[in-house]
């Protein structure tokens, strides 16, 4: 495997990595601050078509 490719891998596992603890805190906020609200999911990561480059869409008031 080329160096460039290892060094991709890696940046997609930190990346992976950070994506599990971001959904994690997310759903932690929701259950502490908005346990009976209503929670709208939308762009490339609901519809199923993310990737390693996907940024998080969190609308806010």
């Amino acid at each position: 495997m080329p160096r460039r490719d290892m060094a991709l891998d890696k940046w997609i596992e930190v990346a992976k990595a950070r994506d599990a603890k971001l959904k994690d805190a997310v759903r932690r906020f929701v259950l502490e601050h908005c346990p009976h609200g209503d929670v709208v999911l939308f762009g490339s990561r609901t519809r199923g078509d993310d990737h390693a480059l996907s940024d998080w869409d969190i609308p806010h008031n």
